[in-house]
């Protein structure tokens, strides 16, 4: 800081004496004298060497950019765009004195590039009692770091021309009095004025931050057992970002524009600083000469794009996917619930014989009645065919509730429920791509992973706790194939035309006020074109720079601008929002779905049969107390008789026909045998026979 000032204070104090004889420039000996050409060249050297001196030592950390994380490039054509915001400025000369109500304008300025420096020519007008006098300033444009902007989170790089001389534009002819006088007077004013290192600043934004936004809301509804029914399903994961820093102290002043160089933010070196010029002139003159020498041939050797453009290194892309794979494993993994059902997961009918055509359904207990997760592990990413490859596994956890109902004969439903639980696994390497979307100034640059699709299955089983054991029947087998999609990866947007707001506030410096043209500008990088290389993703920007123009009774004011600018914002972000849209990929082919199994309804005896019939009501208890009497499985064609006329076959049947004759015993004639002969009649009866187990 200290450096810097006195650097300040000797330019102010050159440039003045290299203007002491301003007079003399202007008079029928237009000539300067030795003395104050000498100290112009020396302000200019100097200026000229601490570009250079910074640029060489930039280019000591190797090539550029490979060498660095992350640059930005500035052509000639988008510099001259940002430095171009000074045209216009218009400074104002209050007080009193020959010089009061004086006015300079810049009208207008021209870069001259060279290697390890960049040099400017400004025309001002000043402007005094109805006459106009032209001057030439020379500049050199220097970088001075990166700062916050006025919202707090946007970077902004600032570009300062600092002037190195100033002398009339004249056109040959001679000035009268007058002219001569003001122009004596107005120049040592304003080489004051320019001594100040604020006053001819551009702001431009910076890309110096990488952020991977996290989350997932999503409910989708999937058909099952055949599109028969579905089941709607809420997925989510929790939301987040994942961030990298660049930190930008590297800067190149080419033939063909600026690079600024950035480190990852974790391990940031500080701003190179330049060392102060050789004091004499001779030695100032042979060191930048050889200076840029040794600078023009490293040039040689370094990448120089053909328009601006942003270069992310595939050391920042690799360290973000690390910071990705060493998220909390909460942060990476995603949960889905059923949150609703239509129908049956799955269904059959079997002909079951006698018992007819039965039908066996399943369906989830309730709506919520189905969970699980898929837990995401990343592996580690490399750079390969100018590719970002990411791998991940997968692995996937579900269960579900399930209520199988059976139809029975006729009428009557008997339902139970069995837990099923399920593990599956998947795997898959992303590949990044770059792409550019949209048209005019909304486009979009993003990364995109083509083909960022896998199978995940869960073969689902019972949980142990079955209850398809009805006594009389079983389903033996109940399973199942939770099956879900991983992937696709969304688009990831890299840079947008989100305008940037800059404020030009009004300035004064003693007696002088500086005003701007416009109070604030909307300055943007839209994306043009985006390719991979070998050291890592290359994009080509166009820079916008417009006035905001805001509405209402203070157009000027803060809040005006602000809102003004919220508006533009908002809109490129929704056509940002569209844009990503479409580049939305298509859903997997294996997408969700949930296969229900059912196996087979096994009965047991014919008996048990015959008993579940007595308890739904289709036959009488009777049938019962005949099959508990027979001690022995009944036949099929019974139970079918039974079945089809309950009544009438049982009266038939041999418990029927033994009611017949028990009553035919305990007839009149039938007691009297028994008095005579009780013995002999009880032997040769039916109750006889009945308790000697034998019907007639």
């Amino acid at each position: 800081m200290v450096l810097r000032k006195l650097a300040t204070a000797t330019l102010a104090a050159g440039l003045y004496l290299a203007n002491a004889a301003a007079a003399e420039t202007v008079s029928q000996d237009p000539g300067r004298s030795p003395e104050s050409a000498g100290i112009a060249e020396k302000a200019r050297l100097a200026s000229s060497w601490r570009s250079l001196d910074l640029t060489s030592r930039t280019l000591t950390a190797g090539p550029v950019p490979a060498a660095w994380d992350a640059g930005l490039f500035l052509d000639v054509g988008t510099l001259e765009t940002s430095l171009g915001q000074i045209v216009g400025l218009k400074l104002r000369r209050s007080g009193q004195g020959l010089l009061a109500g004086t006015s300079v304008t810049v009208e207008g300025m021209r870069l001259k590039p060279d290697a390890g420096s960049l040099e400017a020519e400004l025309d001002l007008a000043a402007e005094k009692a109805g006459f106009s006098l032209p001057l030439k300033v020379a500049a050199n444009v220097t970088f001075q770091g990166v700062s916050k902007g006025s919202d707090g989170t946007s970077s902004l790089v600032t570009l300062r021309i600092e002037p190195t001389g100033i002398s009339p534009h004249s056109d040959g002819s001679l000035l009268d009095i007058a002219k001569r006088s003001f122009l004596t007077a107005v120049i040592p004013d304003l080489l004051v004025l320019f001594a100040d290192p604020h006053l001819f600043e551009a702001r431009i934004p910076l890309p110096d931050h990488v952020e991977v936004p996290l989350g997932l809301e999503k409910t989708q509804t999937i058909p099952v057992n055949g599109g028969s029914g579905s089941v709607t399903i809420q997925t989510s994961m929790a939301k987040g970002s994942v961030a990298q820093d660049i930190s930008y102290g590297g800067v190149v002043f080419g033939r063909k524009g600026v690079w600024l160089l950035g480190r990852l933010a974790e391990g940031a070196a500080s701003d190179r600083v330049a060392d102060e010029p050789p004091a004499s002139l001779a030695e100032l003159r042979s060191r930048v000469e050889a200076l840029r020498a040794s600078v023009t041939a490293e040039l040689d050797r370094s990448k120089t794009p053909s328009g601006a453009g942003v270069h992310v290194g595939k050391s920042a892309l690799l360290a973000l996917t690390d910071k990705i794979r060493k998220l909390d494993p909460s942060l990476r993994r995603v949960t889905f619930k059923t949150v609703g059902k239509n129908g049956n997961l799955a269904g059959k009918r079997q002909d079951l014989g006698i018992l007819g055509n039965l039908g066996i359904q399943a369906s989830l207990l309730d709506a919520g009645a189905g969970s699980g997760g898929v837990g995401i592990e990343f592996g580690q990413a490399t750079w390969s065919q100018k590719s970002l490859m990411l791998p991940l596994d997968a692995t996937l956890d579900a269960e579900a509730k399930i209520q199988l109902n059976v139809d029975m004969i006729a009428s009557g439903v008997v339902r139970t429920s069995v837990g099923l639980v399920g593990h599956g696994s998947g795997s898959m390497t992303a590949i990044a791509q770059p792409v550019v979307t949209g048209s005019g100034d909304r486009k979009v640059a993003a990364i995109e992973f083509p083909g960022s699709c896998s199978a995940l299955q869960a073969d689902v089983k019972t949980d142990g706790v079955l209850k398809g054991d009805l006594g009389w029947m079983k389903v033996p087998s109940i399973g199942g194939r939770i099956s879900s999609s991983l992937g696709p990866i969304p688009p990831v947007l890299v840079l947008d035309g989100r305008p940037h707001l800059v404020r030009v506030a009004a300035k004064n410096f003693g007696d002088w006020s500086v005003e701007a043209p416009h109070s604030a500008l909307a300055v943007a990088f839209a994306p043009e074109a985006f390719a991979a290389s070998d050291d890592g993703i290359d994009l080509v920007v166009r820079l916008r720079v417009a006035p905001v123009v805001a509405d209402g009774p203070r157009p000027d004011a803060d809040e005006a601008l602000d809102r003004a600018a919220r508006t533009e914002t908002e809109q490129v972000s929704a056509a940002t929002k569209d844009a990503l849209a479409q580049l939305a990929p298509a859903p997997c082919p294996a997408s969700s779905g949930f296969a229900l199994l059912l196996g087979d309804l096994v009965f047991g005896s014919n008996n048990e049969i015959v008993r579940l019939l007595v308890l739904l009501g289709k036959l009488p208890k009777e049938a019962w107390e005949t099959v508990e009497h027979l001690g022995h499985e009944v036949s099929i064609d019974k139970v079918k008789g039974w079945i089809d006329d309950p009544q009438g076959s049982l009266k038939r049947g041999e418990f029927g026909k033994l009611a017949d004759h028990v009553g035919h015993e305990l007839s009149v004639d039938k007691g009297k045998e028994w008095i005579q002969h009780p013995a002999d009649a009880a032997r040769r009866g039916a109750v006889g026979r009945v308790i000697r187990g034998k019907l007639p």
